[in-house]
């Protein structure tokens, strides 16, 4: 089970926010920008994936398999309990990594 935290205030597995290979690229913290910052993470997640992800968001993700597959992952980000693009990483890993 994947869940998504503020790591201001919680203890996270795994950071995905700037700076990791999976941080969202596209939000500069204007927040009217949110959603297409989320959405333009989304575009770029798949695309990503359609030409091959990097060896860093490989590992990444398969990180967070594995630690899903032992009990709760916590993805941890700035956003929460806003809308985060940890959403999207979130969708993939529990629709497509089995």
């Amino acid at each position: 089970m994947i869940e998504i935290v503020n790591i201001r205030n919680n203890k996270c597995d795994v950071y995905c926010g700037h700076g990791s290979p999976l941080g969202n690229k596209f939000f500069n913290g204007i927040e009217s920008e949110r959603d297409f910052a989320i959405y333009l993470f989304k575009e770029w997640f798949y695309l990503q994936e359609k030409i091959g992800f990097s060896n860093e968001i490989k590992n990444q993700l398969n990180e967070i398999k594995i630690l899903s597959k032992k009990g709760i992952v916590k993805l941890g980000c700035y956003c929460k309990p806003k809308r985060c693009h940890c959403e999207v990483i979130k969708e993939y890993i529990e629709n497509n990594m089995t």
